[in-house]
């Protein structure tokens, strides 16, 4: 009479620590998305880019290019953070 007792006391304690490791795991998780959201918007840095078709040998206007916003570690090689700098190009 005792086994159906014992086992599920047991039962229930393996629930329960399970819930409770699975609780602490998804914590972690978002507290480590939040910390990576959160560094990810401040690593950006504006960089120049076209923001319409600009046709082979015609001069850059102001209309013609917008800063967005890039992550800093992939920012490209030579990319210029100011229209001023490709403007008339």
């Amino acid at each position: 009479m005792h086994k159906p007792t014992n086992m599920f006391l047991l039962a229930t304690i393996v629930g329960a620590l399970s819930a409770a490791l699975a609780y602490r795991h998804l914590s972690q998780l978002r507290t480590e998305i939040e910390a990576a959201r959160v560094a990810a918007a401040h690593a950006t840095v504006g960089i120049v880019v076209a923001s319409q078709t600009i046709p082979v040998g015609t001069s850059i206007e102001r209309t013609s290019v917008k800063i967005v916003p890039w992550p800093k570690e992939f920012q490209p090689d030579g990319a210029l953070s100011e229209v001023d700098a490709v403007v008339g190009r």
